[in-house]
């Protein structure tokens, strides 16, 4: 277990740290930002509680405490299903609105006409939109150059009083 945690943790750090992208797109060519990183991240750990899950069934304590088995079990299913729930997670800047979208599970739609300003100033950048919306783009995200440089792009096209409505 040792061995295979501490593979687990690097290749984790490793995907976080190389799987980011300045610019992502999606099968239309609109900018978008994606939480691939942190999905692929999430891989290696449960492939090893899957793996736990099984060298304990087969083991000698599972005559003794069945139920440690099943929690491995539950818990690498449950860390599967996050990451393929990150995986299809996607912010995408289409041509007249916004879409944050988990595809057949969740879909918020924001009209470009709302924007008001890119906070870009900070590490963690803030799209404010009216209405007391804001995205907030966590380092996490893969194709957060691309994204921004596209809605700062729109925010100079946009007319003062628009911005500010």
């Amino acid at each position: 277990m040792n061995l295979l945690g501490l593979l687990a943790f690097f290749c984790s750090i490793g995907l976080l740290v190389l799987g980011r992208r300045p610019a992502e797109h999606d099968r239309a060519g609109n900018p978008a930002l994606l939480l691939r990183a942190p999905a692929l991240a999430l891989v290696p750990w449960g492939a090893l509680l899957l793996w736990e899950a099984v060298t304990y069934r087969f083991g000698p304590s599972f005559d003794r405490a069945p139920f440690t088995f099943y929690a491995l079990l539950v818990l690498a299913l449950l860390t599967c299903l996050g990451a393929a729930l990150l995986f299809s997670f996607r912010i995408t800047v289409e041509p007249k609105r916004v879409v944050l979208q988990i595809p057949l599970v969740w879909q918020q739609v924001v009209p470009l006409s709302h924007l008001v300003e890119v906070q870009d100033d900070s590490l963690i950048p803030i799209v404010v939109f009216s209405r007391s919306r804001k995205i907030t783009i966590l380092p996490l995200y893969s194709g957060v150059v691309g994204f921004l440089h596209h809605l700062k792009a729109y925010h100079a096209e946009l007319p003062s009083s628009a911005g500010e409505a």
